[in-house]
């Protein structure tokens, strides 16, 4: 995973301007930025050229750019075509007379937002330029056509055939119709429709979104061909992106893995209702038709920053990402999470995240919770089992900010250290109980953090690990805690002076800040302010000094754009009692 993460990273630095530009381009993007309206790129018509002469034959300029990268890589090649071999739909496809064309094509529809992305990064005007840039012979687009072909070396064509239609519809389904009545009601005049399936598992989860949202449509009266429904189906394997598109569905049970008796009964239920239909091979059902448009399968590989705008660039209705960021690096998966979390992303839309919760969000408030975000303590830390959980695992990662021995055990053992290490485990306990707790900051403790950060221009994270006062993250970010920010932490200059003497110490080690202007946001309690510093209070939580004019707080979720409906993780362990400073969350086991 961390390779192909990085994949990307190699692509752009094939092209004779993605160093300096990469630069330019800040890839720690503040998850609480207003996203835009849409994804930029091309227009219709350009991932819709005709093949230029001598290019591989295909109908889309993205499709050319995949052939060209299959013809010229045997590696790419002979894996595509046994990852096809070995897919559960390949029975149904029967034979194929060029795979490496129908592959293409395929997989050319579901790079688009990779190839836009692309383009953004490095440089060009757009996408088209982008494109067709990449099928000439000039030697950084054969070099990152190299890199393509890596990346399709590596995708995957396992199977999770354990994951089924409707999984864990108890927890949300109720919800969502509820939701989706409403909401066609209110988009009646446009007719249009826009849900996210964040991980779509070989077609499970966008296949039930499309079944539900034709119930609706139909429950209104409203006949689902005059809709425009567009379901995002983002996937890194590249097989779940071809299944996807062709709508195919293996029946679960008896792949290995234990399938409830739900599963089954919502097969026969949908079979019956001709919506999955026999797909000509044993225990293969394929989506009708008229559903199937409405997917439209998506390449990301969520481990990359810079591929998130694909999904935190618009503003879809429904966002529905349960079983896909306890997967990822904790990094990526906290800024998605958080973006998810501060309900920026829709007027009014449907969350169903990380087997946390379900909830509406309003990017303008107004929301007025009507469940609950579950017993003391219990949400900060569910959050924390769920976003990057086994990705961090997996990958070595640590939430928690580390010192030099000397520091621990002489420097943060000061009275200033000391005072302020004990304001932030008082912070960390109200945001436990609360995670709409705001608290007033120092202003001018924060404004000489502030100056630090512009003096030395580097990154600065806050953190809420009573154990360090000043220290270093594992992502190589200056970690202050943030006692030293909050009046109870002791003495004001006590701990300006700390904070002077001890973040230039770290510095040297740290990354180069973006030097981004502070992300402007609003809040119903405080009004219009912007973001001077962002940090972490657990996995998935991403803390915000703010301004707000003469004043400043601390807070993490904004109420009024979140309303929790219902507790969707499942938990019989009681909350783990705080920590001791400087122990690890160790021995905790995450279900699924």
């Amino acid at each position: 995973m961390r390779y192909r993460s990085l994949l990307l990273a190699a692509v752009m630095a094939a092209q004779p301007c993605a160093a300096s530009l990469a630069k330019a381009v800040p890839v720690r993007t503040a998850s609480i930025r207003t996203p835009a309206a849409g994804l930029g790129g091309a227009a219709a018509g350009v991932f819709a050229s005709p093949p230029a002469a001598s290019l591989p034959s295909a109908p889309t300029l993205s499709a050319q750019v995949i052939a060209r990268v299959i013809a010229e890589d045997p590696a790419a090649r002979a894996n595509l075509i046994a990852s096809l071999e070995a897919a559960p739909f390949r029975p149904a496809l029967g034979a194929i007379a060029e795979p490496e064309a129908w592959l293409a094509e395929r997989l050319g529809e579901a790079f688009v937002p990779y190839f836009e992305t692309y383009a953004k990064e490095v440089g060009h005007p757009d996408a088209e330029a982008g494109l067709r840039y990449l099928l000439s012979d000039a030697p950084s687009a054969v070099e990152t056509r190299r890199g393509l072909g890596r990346l399709l070396q590596g995708g995957s064509a396992r199977s999770e055939s354990w994951t089924y239609i409707y999984r864990d519809a108890a927890l949300w389904q109720k919800r969502l119709e509820e939701y989706l009545d409403g909401r066609v009601a209110a988009k009646r005049a446009g007719k249009e429709l826009h849900l996210q399936s964040v991980g779509a598992a070989y077609g499970a989860e966008p296949y039930t979104l499309a079944m539900l949202t034709e119930d609706a449509l139909k429950r209104a009266g409203e006949d689902p061909k005059a809709w425009k429904v567009r379901i995002d189906a983002a996937d890194l394997s590249l097989m779940s992106l071809i299944s996807a598109r062709e709508g195919y569905y293996r029946d679960p049970d008896g792949g290995g893995y234990f399938i409830p008796k739900s599963a089954g009964e919502a097969l026969k239920r949908e079979s019956a209702a001709g919506r999955l239909l026999p797909a000509g091979a044993p225990g293969l059902y394929r989506l009708k038709e008229d559903l199937r448009g409405w997917v439209r399968p998506m390449y990301i590989d969520l481990n990359d920053l810079r591929q998130h705008r694909a999904v935190t660039e618009t503003t879809p209705d429904v966002v529905f990402a349960n079983y896909i960021l306890t997967h990822l690096r904790l990094g990526p998966a906290a800024r998605l999470a958080e973006h998810w979390l501060s309900g920026l992303w829709s007027d009014h839309g449907f969350l169903g995240m990380a087997q946390t919760l379900v909830a509406e969000v309003a990017r303008a408030g107004g929301l007025t919770a009507k469940g609950t975000l579950g017993s003391e303590g219990s949400f900060l830390r569910r959050v924390a089992l769920t976003v990057g959980a086994i990705g961090s695992a997996y990958s070595g990662e640590s939430n928690e900010p580390w010192m030099r021995v000397r520091d621990f055990f002489y420097f943060n053992r000061t009275s200033a250290a000391r005072k302020a290490r004990a304001a932030t485990g008082r912070y960390r306990e109200a945001i436990r109980r609360d995670p709409f707790h705001s608290v007033d900051l120092d202003p001018a403790a924060l404004a000489a953090l502030e100056t630090l950060k512009a003096q030395l221009g580097v990154r600065l994270e806050l953190t809420s690990d009573p154990s360090v006062a000043v220290g270093m993250t594992r992502d190589d970010a200056v970690a202050v805690g943030v006692g030293l920010l909050l009046p109870d932490g002791g003495d004001s200059a006590a701990r300006i002076s700390y904070l002077e003497s001890m973040v230039p110490l770290y510095a040297d080690k740290a990354q180069k800040d973006s030097r981004a202007p502070p992300v402007s946001f609003s809040d119903p309690r405080f009004g219009d302010g912007a973001v001077v510093v962002g940090g972490t209070a657990g996995a998935g939580a991403r803390i915000k000094a703010a301004r707000f004019g003469s004043t400043a707080r601390l807070l993490w979720l904004i109420p009024g754009r979140l309303a929790p409906i219902s507790d969707a993780y499942v938990d019989e362990q009681p909350p783990a009692p705080p920590r001791p400073p400087g122990t690890h969350n160790g021995g905790i086991s995450v279900r699924f």
